[in-house]
Parts: C-alpha cells; sequence; structure tokens
C-alpha cells in the first residue's frame, strides 16, 4: 500500500505544478471569453487542494495537516460550483444577467464552509478527525458531519448537473461545438468514475484518495475544451465580418418567407436604411428588386434589373440552412455579373461577326465559282459561235449561251429572294389552294427535268390553307429543283401535297444518290451544298430559302435520307394560320415517300 500511495503522491503533486500552469493560461486569456476567468479560479482551486492533499499525506505535523485539511475542502466547495458555473458559460449562458441564479449556486458552498471553519464549536462538519502512517505517508480517518453531508451531495448533485448539460448540448450543439461538449461530458464521467474509490476510502485507509488525480485530469480536460471554445469563437465574429464587408448581397430568410438577416450590400440594392429589411416577407420590400427574387423557387438563376439607366445582371444562388437534417431557412446570394454578361455578349458577337464573316468569304468563293463557270462556258461557245460558218453548229453554241444565262438568272434570283426573305417582317395570308402552289411547277422546271431525264410525277389533294402563295410555290420549286439537281439522270421525282389534320404536308422524293449522314444537319444552312454535286446549279441556298419560307409561315422543314436510294424532304405548314402544334403530329403522320414509290 506504501508504493501506492507514492505513485498517487507523486501524481498529485506534478498536478499542483500542472494545475498551476492551467491557472496562469486562464488568468492570462481572462479577456478573451468570460469563462477564462472562471476558469483561472477553477484551476488554482484545483491546485490548492492537490497541494493539501499532499501536505496531508506527507507532513508529520497533525496541526498542519488538519489546517491542510479544512483548506482541501474549502477548494472542494468552491470547485463544486466553478465547474456547473463555467460549463453554464460554454453553453452561453451570461452570469451578469443571470447573476441572481449564479449566486443561488453559492449558498450551499458558503454554509458548508462556514461549518467547517467553526466545526470546533459544534462538530457539524467533523465528528473526529485523525491520522494513521501507511509506510512513509500519513493517512486521515474521518467522521463526517451532517454539514460534510451537505457538502457532498451538493458536490455529486453539480456533478450530475453538468453531465445533463454536456449530454443536452452535444445532442443541440453544431459540429463547432460538439467537441467542446463531448470534452465536459468525458471531464464528468472522470470525475463520478474517479470518486467512487475516493468514497471507497474513508471507510478503508488502506485505498489512497483518487479524487486528486480526478481533478487535475478534468482540469485539463476543461481547459482544453475552453481553448477549443475561445479560438472558436472568432468564427461568429469572422463570419459576422464577412457578412457585412461583402459586396455580393447576401439575404438570409426563414421559413415564413421573412429576412432575418441583410448585409449592407442589399440595403444598398433595395435602396433602404440599413436593419430595415429584416422582418419583412420578401415580396413586401418596396421596389421591384427583391419582388423578382421572390418569383424563382430554383437553386440558381439569373435576373437583371434597372438601375442607373442601363441593367445590371445577378447571378443568384439559393443554399438550404439545415439544423439537425431539417431545413430552418434560405441563404441567397447576389453576385454581380454584368461584366461577365456583357463581356459573353461582347464575345457572342465577335462569334457571330466572325461567322458572318466566313459565311461571306464561303459565299463569295461559291458564288465566284457558281458564276464563273456559265460565264466561262459562255464565252468559250461564242468564240466558237464567231468562228463557225456552219449554222447548226452556231445555233448550239447559242442554245448553250441561253442556257448559261438561265443559270447565272436563277443564282442572282436565288440571292434577291434570300435577302428579301430576311427583311421581312410579316406575308401576305391568304386562302390559297394546294393545286395552285404545286401544279404550274412541272411547266415552269420542264426544261430541266427534260434535259436531265427525270420523270417527275405529282399528287396534289384538292385542299386550301392560309399562305402566302408566292413563298409556297417557290418553296416547292426549290425543293422540286435540288431534286433535280442532285438525282443521277433518267430518276424519278415524286411530289405529295395533302391536307393532314390541322397542317399542310408537301413531300418532295428523289431515287438520286442520297445525302450522307454527317451533311444532314447542315442541308439546311446557307450556302451548304452536298459534296457529290459541287457543280450543280445555284449558290447553296435553296434549302436555306425553303427553311426561311417555313418559319416566316410558322412551320418547318425535314429531311431523311439513305445514301444510294434517294431522300425524301417534307415542308410543313399549318393549314390555318394560328395553330401551330399540331405540325407534330402531320410529321408523325406524313407518309414516308421514297425512291421506289
Amino acid at each position: 500500500m506504501s508504493d501506492l500511495y507514492a505513485i498517487v503522491y507523486t501524481f498529485t503533486l506534478a498536478g499542483v505544478f500542472f494545475s498551476t500552469g492551467l491557472a496562469y493560461f486562464g488568468w492570462r486569456h481572462r479577456h478573451d471569453a468570460p469563462m477564462m476567468g472562471t476558469y483561472a479560479l477553477l484551476s488554482a482551486g484545483t491546485a490548492l487542494a492537490s497541494l493539501m492533499y499532499c501536505v496531508v499525506w506527507s507532513t508529520p505535523s497533525t496541526e498542519l495537516a488538519f489546517i491542510a485539511t479544512r483548506v482541501r475542502f474549502t477548494s472542494h466547495a468552491f470547485i463544486a460550483v466553478l465547474f456547473p458555473v463555467i460549463v453554464l458559460q460554454i453553453d452561453g449562458v451570461s452570469i451578469r444577467k443571470h447573476r441572481w441564479w449564479f449566486g443561488m449556486l453559492a449558498v450551499v458552498p458558503v454554509i458548508a464552509i462556514t461549518a467547517l471553519w467553526t466545526n470546533d464549536r459544534h462538530e457539524l462538519f467533523f465528528r473526529a478527525w485523525e491520522r494513521l502512517p501507511i509506510g512513509a505517508y500519513m493517512t486521515e480517518i474521518i467522521e463526517h458531519g451532517p454539514a460534510w453531508h451537505l457538502h457532498a451531495g451538493y458536490s455529486y448533485a453539480m456533478t450530475l448537473l453538468v453531465l445533463v448539460f454536456s449530454v443536452r448540448g452535444l445532442l443541440r450543439s453544431d459540429e463547432t461545438r460538439t467537441i467542446e461538449h463531448t470534452l465536459m461530458l468525458v471531464t464528468t464521467l472522470t470525475l463520478i468514475v474517479f470518486n467512487i474509490p475516493g468514497s471507497i476510502s474513508y471507510s478503508d485507509y488502506r485505498i489512497p484518495m483518487l479524487v486528486p488525480v480526478s481533478f487535475v485530469v478534468a482540469d485539463a480536460f476543461v481547459g482544453y475544451a475552453l481553448y477549443r471554445h475561445v479560438v472558436s469563437s472568432l468564427v461568429p465574429m469572422a463570419l459576422d465580418a464577412a457578412f457585412n464587408s461583402m459586396e455580393d448581397p447576401l439575404l438570409v430568410i426563414n421559413r415564413d418567407e421573412r429576412i432575418t438577416a441583410a448585409n449592407p450590400a442589399a440595403h444598398r440594392l433595395a435602396g433602404v436604411e440599413r436593419d430595415t429589411l429584416i422582418g419583412v416577407k420578401l415580396r413586401d420590400v418596396p421596389g421591384n428588386v427583391f419582388a423578382q427574387l421572390a418569383q424563382h423557387n430554383e437553386p440558381t438563376f439569373e435576373i437583371e434589373i434597372p438601375r442607373a439607366g442601363y441593367p445590371i445582371t445577378f447571378d443568384v444562388r439559393i443554399s438550404p440552412i439545415t439544423v439537425s437534417g431539417r431545413s430552418q431557412g434560405t441563404l441567397m446570394v447576389l453576385r454581380d455579373i454584368t461584366q461577365r454578361a456583357v463581356a459573353s455578349q461582347r464575345s457572342m458577337e465577335l462569334r457571330l461577326e466572325q461567322e458572318k464573316v466566313r459565311m461571306l468569304e464561303r459565299f463569295i468563293g461559291d458564288t465566284s465559282h457558281d458564276l464563273r463557270t456559265p460565264l466561262t462556258i459562255m464565252d468559250t461557245a461564242l468564240y466558237i459561235a464567231e468562228r463557225t460558218t456552219d449554222p447548226a453548229k452556231r445555233s448550239e453554241k447559242f442554245a448553250e449561251v441561253s442556257v448559261q444565262i438561265h443559270r447565272v438568272n436563277r443564282i442572282i434570283e436565288s440571292l434577291q429572294l434570300m435577302t428579301r426573305l430576311d427583311a421581312m417582317q410579316t406575308i401576305r395570308m391568304s386562302s390559297i389552294s394546294l393545286q395552285s402552289a404545286v401544279e404550274p411547277l412541272p411547266d415552269e422546271l420542264a426544261g430541266l427535268i427534260q434535259a436531265r431525264g427525270h420523270t417527275l410525277i405529282v399528287d396534289c389533294d384538292h385542299a386550301y390553307i392560309k399562305a402566302d402563295l408566292e413563298l409556297v410555290r417557290s418553296a416547292v420549286h426549290q425543293l422540286i429543283e435540288n431534286a433535280a439537281q442532285y438525282t443521277p439522270n433518267g430518276g424519278t421525282i415524286r411530289v405529295l401535297a395533302s391536307v393532314v389534320g390541322e397542317s399542310a404536308v408537301i413531300a418532295v422524293s428523289d431515287n438520286g444518290a442520297g445525302i450522307p449522314p454527317d451533311e444532314l444537319p447542315h442541308v439546311f444552312d446557307r450556302f451548304s451544298k452536298a459534296s457529290p454535286a459541287r457543280s450543280s446549279i445555284g449558290a447553296g441556298l435553296g434549302l436555306a430559302i425553303v427553311r426561311k419560307i417555313a418559319e416566316l409561315h410558322h412551320g418547318l422543314v425535314d429531311v431523311s435520307s439513305e445514301q444510294g436510294k434517294g431522300s425524301t424532304f417534307l415542308l410543313l405548314l399549318p393549314a390555318r394560320p394560328s395553330p401551330i402544334t399540331p405540325i407534330g403530329d402531320a410529321l408523325q403522320h406524313a407518309p414516308k415517300l421514297g425512291p421506289d414509290v
């Protein structure tokens, strides 16, 4: 047993210096947090109690040992008060606001200390006290009085109170406070576990007191918990400083859609004084700035707010605020992206200009080629006609010139028509028959059809639609001409015109070479030509003209093609000017025309 006392004595004496250092640490940081001053007193009380244990165990003087015992129990009384005070302060309870409640905690310790130091008169604290030697050390045998039992019961009650507050704090704390409450819970359990042998030692003097060891261990845990508390307490202040200094407007909105916090930038955006937004519903804020925000529920969106004659573009992001997995509100951040939007717009405009330049270069190249070819043919034909004496040969060459003049005229007409369509805002709608739009075309294209040896079949309903006759005729003309150009000589071209539901369907099919799959998405682009017929008539505007005419009628144009078998072009127009949606149904139910029809 003497060896066990030696170990406990050594740990307790080391604890004196350790707790003294912690007391100094707490006193130096007493201005950093309210509880650090309280912690300095707690550590000083722990150091004093540990020192008095060492005095009782080691001094040969009975009088000095009895005084040390009284000082030790006095320290215990203070520790029993200061420990729960620190836990309550960590929980955010202010001593100044609740000083009467904190004062009530000191009533029992004051009664116990008074009974302790006046024990010679009434023996309410000690009924008997003596010391016995255990090897090189001394131990004490105490017969306790009612005042001691009051003090002990109070100490255990305070320990249980701290246990309850620690568990509650752990369950209710956020991530930044979890470790602090965990440390306080471990501290409380340490005191309870270490004091069980201490209670036994009062009846068995051979077991050394472990209470001073538990106090030192608990003091270390509390010190680390407070250190983390002081460090983490800077986080809310830093967040508050960041919240108020950000140039981006920030809003905190509760579940009732009321603004609970708004930084100065948000007040400047609303044009109101500081703190006037607090408690106001988002949609009730004067002006249309926040009313726009109230109309959106998506997590991210953009809004434009007119300000000083020019719009400001904000990127708005909404993040949920959750506590214990439950949504308590939202954080709304508005970032001014006006410069980014302007830069993006300029970049887009630059890309459009570059695309226009590329299209113009391509147009000039294609048109130059398309014009140069017939001009070269005409120049050659005229040269031969001037030098031949054969009337038949001369007539043949003049016929070639006539064909090439027609070709040049078609190119110029396509350019003029595309320019006119681009300038159109409205079209002249009238009731027209499909026959009037389709049936004159075989005669107009007879020269091209016969020259290629094609067979043209037209099947047209006697239905009437609301459309611009000249534009519809031009669109069908372009489709038939396109089919004739890209179909090998001796091919078959079929035109079908009918009304399906609320839409007019005009289908032009051929049994030509077909269109490669990678070129299908671009066949309706301007200056686009299928690669196998690079030298064909036109400047690559025919199908672009068809699409433009379809758009002016609120319709659409589509194509299906299979290489080696041919292509089918569908022009779908509303049969009446208002309904547009049935076109999708018409596209699904349109006849699947092909080269084998």
